[in-house]
């Protein structure tokens, strides 16, 4: 069903009414008829004020769609209605209760009717409708900036009908049959009689394609029922006039083309069945003046949508020719070209008796009385590059249009004509020839159509090649020992032996080129200016190619390797060359790219001198022959030999020790020394390699032995230097040092060296000797040992510390001996013998020692055993007081 849209309301002043009811209520539609699908605007005036109004549309097949909408204050309202393809009388109907509009409107079908506007005559086998810009379908006129058309042409029409129902139609067209006496269109035919057509393409409102086509099953009519003078019946019985062939030139008739007078249809959204097409054509007006011809026919659609089905008609005007009627035509004379002024129409004079006429133009200025196809063939196989359309064509004749034109090659450019004698002319590019066909002059009739083919071909270029041979260094080789070679547009010979001045003349193209060449070695060529680059059509260019003969080269590359420590750079090494005319024969050696030495064929040589302690290594180009022009290449390589160090450990053991050399490691620091530390060897020893530079060789290992170094165990080593480094170890007999310390602090005067020490062990040395404060160094192999000592009486050894044990090689030990003097004693007996009445006892005397630090030095007197007195060694006495009468008598011992 319809689709609904309520709008706002508006004042009814917006839009001027269309269809208005009477009354004080009224509505209205912005326009009378419409599209399918389109939106109707719907307007209303003189309702109630802001009201409900019930707005209804009765539709062509008795559906009523209804809805409200609401006023402003003033009572209008605006509201709108969608369409959905059903075609017919619509009726619409408002109210608000109180007050009451009615009004109608049509959806009617579309109706469109296009004609071929095929831009120019050449264009007449392009399909109209796929070319760009033209042959395409248009509205408007037709006329000599959009078209070119001949007496006797068709001129392409399409009819497209859009929202069509189900059920039988009818459809009347008409066209002008006479303007001012002269012929128009005659009759109607296919619709590509002879411009080409595709009346589906781009086709407005519908899709189609132009295989499905229907034909009508009779013909277009094209004769009046009663021809008289003014109707008058088509000529040759209807057979007119028109062209046939590839190039649409060739006179024919109509009955020589299949279907020629028959309608073509289309249908899209339903099915369709042609009806009943009139017999004959109706004319209005006279033939002597200004008349139309018209028929209907009548077809049938079913199965159509909601939106209608669309029909697609397509048809030719044929133009009518001003040629005899025995031919087809209207006489000379007689024909479309020669009416004057107006243009003549194409129609559509009624769809189902409801009208919906449309008309379609044809200006005079669309016509040509005579037609000379030129077409512009450029033949570009020499190289040519240029185009038909660098050619400008050049018609000579009565009212030639266009008279000056660039050339264009096939279907060339249509140029209108009067009928009379006419000639064709050109000028463009040299370099070409150019031949015209016999339609490129003559006579040409009215309505007559003539080709005319102007070829130009392209002419080749030449190219002289000379082979030019300079033997100044011994070369033996002739011009055709050389092959030379033309690259470029088909040259021949393209391939050819060398030849002196005059050398080798080569047809080739126009264009890019080049010359090359191939033959003996040792010769250098040089080209002239001509032996490369572009040629012209028709053009002469001479190329010489000379060749001379050269000195070979040899390129000698000095190559060092430093990967040991070396410095030497290639600079450093002399090299020299040996043989014929070397230059230079000495000189310093260089990395690659080397040094080009020029030297003349023969045998040669290739040596060095340079830094000592590299390896060299000869290419197998550092020696032989060598040709003319040839160039070899010698690579010498030094490579820095690695230096090595024989180390060697030497053990000596006459002081009993018991090491070997493997008991020691071996230890070399410098630049990657392999190995670098290593069990120690007795000759031929370790060989250890290491790189150039500084270098310094150690050991660790059993004590007690000494090292001694050779001169070469540290130092400076260089590339390919071998040196020996021998470390001797000899072990080392031990020692005893031996401390005699004497202490007199009782009085003693022995000194250390009134001691005689002795000392037992293995080869003791010295092994008696006298005691010393400050020691004696006593040299004694490994193993057991002691010491002893002989001496002064009255001495204490209080201590010997480390005299004796076990002692290793090399070791070192002291022993010291120490000797207290010892303090003496005295004896004091007081010996009382009262053997004459006395009576005093020994306590009753006083004793005095008299001496060193005698202690005690005074004390009471004791008989025996006395009283013990220390005192210091030295002078002493002893001395007494007691009591009288008593004789004293002192022992031998008292002082």
């Amino acid at each position: 069903m319809a689709l609904l849209m309520v709008v706002f309301a508006m004042a009814a002043s917006a839009l001027a009414p269309l269809a208005r009811a009477t009354g004080d209520a009224t509505i209205w539609t912005d326009k009378a008829d419409y599209h399918p699908e389109e939106v109707v605007t719907i307007f209303g005036s003189g309702f109630a004020g802001d009201s409900a109004v019930s707005v209804s549309v009765t539709r062509p097949n008795g559906q009523v769609d209804s809805w409200t909408t609401t006023s402003n204050l003033t009572g209008d309202f605006e509201t709108s209605y969608q369409l959905d393809g059903i075609v017919g009388v619509y009726v619409v109907d408002a109210t608000d209760g109180v007050n009451t509009a009615t009004t109608t409107f049509t959806d009617a079908p579309a109706i469109n009717l296009d004609q071929c506007a095929n831009g120019s005559l050449a264009n007449y086998n392009v399909k109209c409708g796929t070319g760009t810009p033209s042959p395409k379908w248009q509205n408007g006129d037709l006329n000599n900036q959009n078209s070119q058309y001949r007496e006797a042409d068709g001129i392409p029409y399409r009819l497209t009908l859009t929202g069509l129902s189900s059920g039988s139609h009818t459809l009347e067209l008409g066209y002008d049959f006479t303007h001012a006496g002269k012929f128009a269109v005659d009759r109607l035919t296919i619709f590509d009689l002879t411009q080409k057509s595709n009346p589906c393409a781009s086709a407005i409102g519908i899709s189609c394609t132009l295989g499905s086509v229907s034909l009508s099953p009779s013909d277009i009519p094209g004769e009046v029922a009663s021809p008289d003078a003014t109707h008058p019946a088509l000529p040759n019985g209807g057979n007119v006039f028109t062209f046939t062939g590839a190039s649409g030139t060739t006179p024919a008739h109509i009955n020589d083309i299949a279907n020629s007078r028959r309608m073509a249809a289309w249908v899209e959204g339903g099915t369709f069945a042609w009806g009943a097409m009139d017999a004959n054509v109706v004319q209005s007006g006279l033939s002597s003046g200004n008349s139309q011809r018209q028929f209907g026919f009548s077809f049938t659609l079913s199965g159509c949508s909601g939106q209608g089905c669309k029909v697609l008609f397509a048809w030719s005007g044929h133009i009518a020719a001003g040629v005899a009627a025995s031919d087809g035509g209207w006489g000379t004379g007689n024909g479309a070209a020669a009416i004057s002024g107006a243009p003549f129409h194409m129609s559509i004079v009624d769809l189902d008796g409801g009208g919906g006429s449309q008309d379609r133009s044809v200006q005079i200025s669309a016509l040509i009385p005579s037609a000379l196809i030129v077409i512009k063939h450029v033949i570009n196989n020499n190289g040519g590059t240029a185009l038909a359309s660098d050619f400008t064509i050049a018609v000579t004749a009565t009212n030639p249009v266009p008279s000056s034109f660039p050339g264009a090659e096939s279907p060339g450019t249509a140029v209108g004509l009067s009928a009379g004698s006419y000639s064709v002319s050109e000028t463009g590019p040299s370099g070409y020839t150019s031949s015209f066909s016999s339609g490129c002059s003559g006579t040409i009739a009215q309505g007559e159509t003539k080709t005319c083919t102007v070829t130009n071909d392209d002419n080749g270029a030449t190219l002289i090649v000379i082979k030019h041979v300079v033997n100044n260094n011994g070369g033996t080789a002739v011009a055709s020992d050389f092959t030379m070679t033309v690259t470029g547009g088909s040259p021949s010979p393209g391939s050819f032996p060398g030849a002196e001045s005059p050398g080798t003349t080569v047809s080739l193209n126009a264009g890019a080129y080049v010359v090359s060449e191939s033959g003996p070695a040792g010769y250098s060529a040089s080209y002239s200016a001509d032996c490369a680059g572009t040629i012209a059509l028709a053009q002469t260019k001479t190329c010489t190619v000379t060749n001379d003969d050269q000195g070979a080269t040899l390129i000698v590359i000095k190559h060092v390797i430093n990967d040991n420590g070396g410095t030497a750079v290639a600079s450093a090494f002399t090299m020299t060359v040996t043989g014929n005319a070397p230059s230079p024969g000495s000189f310093p050696g260089a990395e690659s790219p080397g040094t080009a030495v020029a030297i003349n064929a023969g045998s040669y040589s290739v040596s060095e001198s340079g830094p000592a302690g590299y390896s060299a290594s000869f290419s197998a180009d550092c020696t032989g022959s060598i040709a003319v022009g040839q160039t070899k290449t010698c690579t010498i390589t030094n490579n820095d030999n690695q230096p090595k160090l024989i180390v060697i450990k030497h053990v000596i053991n006459d002081n009993g020790g018991t090491a070997v050399a493997g008991s020691f490691t071996m230890t070399v620091t410098g630049t990657s020394p392999s190995p670098g530390s290593f069990p120690g060897a007795e000759s031929p020893g370790t060989t250890v390699f290491l790189n150039a530079g500084s270098y310094l060789v150690g050991e660790s290992g059993p004590a007690g032995y000494s090292a001694s170094f050779s001169a070469d165990c540290s130092g400076v080593i260089s590339v390919g230097d071998t040196k020996t480094c021998t470390v001797t170890n000899d072990d080392q007999a031990a020692t005893l040092i031996v401390i005699k310390h004497v202490i007199n602090d009782n009085g003693g005067t022995a000194l250390a060296s009134d001691f005689t020490m002795t000392v037992s062990g293995s080869n003791p040395s010295p092994s008696s000797f006298p005691g010393s404060e400050s020691g004696t160094s006593v040299t004694i192999n490994a193993g057991a040992f002691s010491a002893a000592e002989s001496g002064p009486s009255g001495y204490l050894q209080t201590s010997a510390v480390g005299c004796g044990g076990t002692i290793g090689i090399g070791e070192t030990k002291t022993c010291t001996i120490t000797n207290d003097d010892i303090q003496p004693k005295l004896i004091v007996i007081k010996h009382v013998i009262n053997n004459n009445g006395g009576t005093a006892g020994a306590s009753d005397f006083t004793m005095t020692v008299f001496g060193s630090s005698p202690s005690p030095g005074s004390f009471p007197g004791a008989e025996s055993p006395g009283t013990g007195v220390a005192l210091n060694a030295g002078a002493y006495s002893v001395g007494e007081f007691g009591p009288s009468g008593y004789s004293a008598s002192f022992s031998a011992g008292c002082a």
